[in-house]
């Protein structure tokens, strides 16, 4: 009975990380976008035998595998987009001063699933990419956007929530993701986020419009858009049409829904490494 029910939960755990939209940056590295952390994976070791000697020896071996992980992690990392024409190792040599505050993160992050297989040792760093993690580190300041523009030009028309269904579209995800009008207009960035909600998600990534219905989030309002195209060098900034925009804040409320981060993605999940 006891090993059934490890096998079931197993499987309600592997179900659960089904569900998740995951990017694969390198063999060692994903993003799970819709749990908001980085994972590495590394491992150490040839013939390593469980005896006393391994005991004697667990810190030192625990120190061993932190440094190949944080090696790792620091080189895939910087792979990662950072907005629609830079990546994260660009923004460092561009702000070398926030680097430090990144390599502590790292180096602050705890081994987790720590494990012996087949004569190795294998573990893992998440590294938190929103609240108290790497978006805090290398955001940059943002003007707030002003939508007096969009305002009042449809007949008002309250709204909950945004979903915006990319899942034809050639969609790149980033750090630093961006709405913007078919004029080039920012409609949605870091700076449309409220203070109370600073270091949340800007985007709740899902793989199905029947996941996001179960998330309160959005609410029983949801507004539904597929953009006109995907914009940047590194394609990750959605174009919204004007109609789309103007309807969406046609009730001044409605921009609660930007202020609160209310915005949902439905993508194609990626299963290849990031290019």
């Amino acid at each position: 009975m006891k090993k059934f029910l490890i096998f079931v939960l197993a499987f309600v755990f592997e179900l659960d990380a089904l569900s998740d939209v995951i990017e694969v940056i390198s063999s060692n590295t994903v993003i799970n976008w819709s749990k908001g952390y980085i994972e590495i994976s590394e491992s150490i070791g040839e013939n390593i035998h469980i005896d006393r000697e391994y005991v004697d020896k667990l810190s030192e071996i625990k120190s061993k595998l932190k440094q190949e992980l944080l090696t790792v992690a620091i080189k895939d990392i910087k792979k990662i987009k950072l907005d629609e024409s830079k990546n994260i190792e660009t923004f460092f040599k561009m702000f070398p001063d926030k680097y430090p505050s990144f390599l502590k993160l790292l180096y602050n992050a705890e081994i987790k699933h720590f494990r012996y297989y087949e004569g190795k040792i294998f573990g893992n760093l998440h590294i938190p990419i929103y609240r108290e993690g790497l978006v805090e580190i290398i955001n940059l300041f943002y003007t707030p956007v002003d939508y007096k523009n969009f305002i009042m030009q449809y007949e008002p028309k309250s709204y909950t929530g945004l979903i915006i269904d990319i899942r034809n579209f050639d969609y790149n995800y980033s750090m630093m993701p961006k709405i913007v009008s078919e004029s080039g207009e920012i409609i949605y960035s870091y700076g449309s986020l409220s203070k109370e909600y600073f270091g949340n998600p800007l985007f709740r990534f899902f793989s199905s419009f029947d996941e996001v219905i179960k998330n309160s989030l959005f609410g029983d309002r949801i507004y539904l858009a597929v953009p006109l195209e995907i914009r940047g060098i590194n394609k990750t900034d959605i174009v919204l049409s004007k109609s789309d925009i103007l309807k969406l804040l046609s009730d001044p409320e409605n921009k609660n829904i930007f202020e609160e981060g209310r915005i949902g993605i439905i993508v194609r999940k990626k299963n290849k490494p990031s290019t």
